[in-house]
């Protein structure tokens, strides 16, 4: 190491010991490789130069201890090298030299090596005596140039990506549910005890210092605290498939909410009385009877239910088993229905997500149809409005006759009135001309009896001065007086004669003035009339045709000016 790096590794040492994990994931954050070393080298610090110094003299022979791994509060693991089958494994070394760490290791080496999983830690070998200790396999992978790569604790490595974090919740609950399958039940789930292969990604549990071979038995308040089922840290645990259900949820509350559902100060990762200056804190947390805080609104609502159901407070209303939380989260990965997803339309989307190219095609020959349902009704439409459009054509065409069937009636009808009014016009100017003739022949004959009556009047009076002549001579000629008597009655009854003419032709000449005055009333109403008829318009082919007659009225209205 640099010395930058030493100066700041022992700043951080000088700090309380449940604050070294915060402090080094502050100050290096992003870097896993570089928490794992300042964290391996902070752990041996605390562990002592005598632990560091003295180590390989107190195993077998038959493993050479390679690189101190990680070091927790029991025990230090050790990447070492099996000379007889060379291989690498990993031993976990106890700290305690007593007898309790005897029967820790005997237990936790017949716990593990009966369970034969992907997903588990196997336990190859244990021993026990002056420093006990159990060999396991080595969880780790081997790069491109060949050099092999420890996995890391779930702590440490977080995952990249939500469905990551449930890929290793379901990988744990696999390992958990062949454990369970064993008879052994681990009690003590946290992120700290799931390793983590560094190019693969795959989780595996480790660290069985806990577990326990019957189903049922006395109640178990140990474990990490920040972890732990409410029922476990009130000292009533008694199932503990129950207590590793509850585990599997409190390292998927860890993994997708950076911190442990009972959140309280740095370093509660230890075990009982051993968590630090404020270790107390999750253990009032995990026995106040709240639930965990909940998880964040961003993080998948299938997700949070399976988590919630894991982490319920009464162990009724958890998953029966492990297995159980390994189909629901296999099932959310696969994008298959699970207990929560009942809604029709969330099974229709994840049926789309899982076979989307099926999907993809049955869109898009629902919208095939869906378009071609619409143009068969677009075309029914159109043919239902062409249908309504001829028979409104129809209509309109039966109207049209009978418009045109109407206007050619009121053009026989015009003509026929123009026919009629070209008659009335023609015996108007033939009954003018007549009137004309008779007039002048009226105002000869009156001319010619006025003539005549003023002669016989001139006569009369010359006849009256001959009478009265003859009178004054009567008496020179008495003998004359009957021939003037016959000559007086004579002209008297020519005088009458005469006046009765001249009354007859004035009677005449009344009842001619009345006639004419009549014809003009009779021409007034028949130009009154026609003035009436000429607003309709006339049909084109019988415009030319009556425009003669037209003119031919135009004289009688002369003529009822002059008479």
């Amino acid at each position: 190491m640099s010395g930058d790096l030493l100066a700041e590794l022992r700043e951080i040492a000088a700090a309380p010991v449940g604050s070294w994990r915060s402090l080094v994931h502050q100050r290096y954050a992003g870097d896993a490789e570089l928490i794992r070393q300042a964290l391996l080298w902070l752990a041996a610090e605390r562990a002592g130069a005598d632990d560091d110094a003295t180590p390989q003299a107190e195993i077998d022979p038959r493993y050479e201890l390679v690189a101190r791994l990680d070091t927790g509060a029991t025990a230090t693991v050790w990447q070492a090298r099996d000379r007889t089958l060379q291989r690498t494994v990993a031993i976990k070394l106890f700290h305690d030299r007593g007898s309790n760490a005897v029967s820790s290791v005997i237990g936790e080496a017949r716990a593990a090596c009966d369970v034969i999983s992907d997903h588990v830690v196997r336990v190859l070998d244990a021993h026990h005596g002056e420093r006990s200790y159990i060999v396991m396999e080595m969880v780790g992978e081997h790069d491109a140039t060949g050099a092999l790569v420890p996995g890391l604790p779930a702590s440490d490595t977080r995952p990249r990506s939500v469905r990551e974090a449930a890929r290793w919740v379901m990988q744990i609950a696999r390992g958990v549910h062949d454990a369970h399958l064993r008879g052994v039940f681990h009690r003590d789930l946290n992120p700290r005890n799931v390793l983590i292969t560094p190019i693969s990604r795959r989780a595996r549990i480790a660290d069985f210092g806990l577990a326990a071979r019957e189903r049922t038995g006395a109640a178990c308040m140990r474990g990490t605290p920040g972890y732990l089922a409410p029922e476990q840290a009130r000292g009533g645990a008694r199932d503990p498939v129950a207590m590793d259900v509850w585990g599997l949820g409190a390292i998927a509350y860890d993994l997708l909410a950076g911190h442990a559902p009972w959140v309280g100060a740095p370093g509660d990762e230890g075990e009982t009385g051993e968590t630090g200056e404020t270790g107390d804190e999750p253990w009032d947390r995990a026995t106040s009877g709240a639930p965990p805080p909940p998880l964040r609104r961003a993080i998948p609502r299938t997700l949070r239910r399976i988590v919630e159901r894991a982490l319920a407070l009464d162990p009724a209303a958890r998953y029966a088993s492990a297995a159980e939380v390994g189909d629901e989260l296999a099932a959310f990965l696969d994008r298959r229905p699970t207990s929560h997803d009942r809604a029709r339309v969330r099974r229709v989307w994840l049926w789309s997500a899982r076979n989307p190219q099926v999907a993809l095609t049955g869109i898009v020959a629902l919208v095939l149809l869906g378009l071609v349902a619409g143009a068969v009704w677009a075309l029914e439409g159109l043919r239902a409005e062409g249908r309504a459009l001829a028979v409104e054509l129809d209509v309109q065409r039966a109207e049209e006759e009978r418009i045109a069937h109407s206007v050619q009636a009121t053009r026989d009808e015009l003509a026929a009135i123009e026919q009629r009014l070209a008659h009335r016009n023609r015996d108007l100017t033939a009954l003018a001309e007549r009137i004309d003739v008779e007039r002048a022949a009226h105002v000869v004959t009156i001319a010619a009896k006025e003539g005549a009556l003023q002669q016989a009047t001139y006569e009369a009076r010359a006849l009256l001065g001959q009478i009265d002549d003859v009178r004054a001579d009567q008496a020179v000629a008495e003998s004359t007086g009957r021939v003037f008597e016959r000559i007086w009655a004579s002209a008297r009854h020519e005088a009458d004669t005469a006046t009765h003419e001249r009354i007859r032709i004035q009677g005449e000449r009344d009842s001619a003035i009345a006639e004419l005055a009549e014809l003009r009333l009779r021409l007034e109403q028949l130009q009154r009339e026609l003035e009436r008829l000429r607003p309709l318009p006339p049909a084109p082919p019988s415009t030319a045709n009556n425009l003669p007659e037209q003119e031919e009225l135009a004289p009688h209205g002369d003529f009822a000016e002059v008479l």
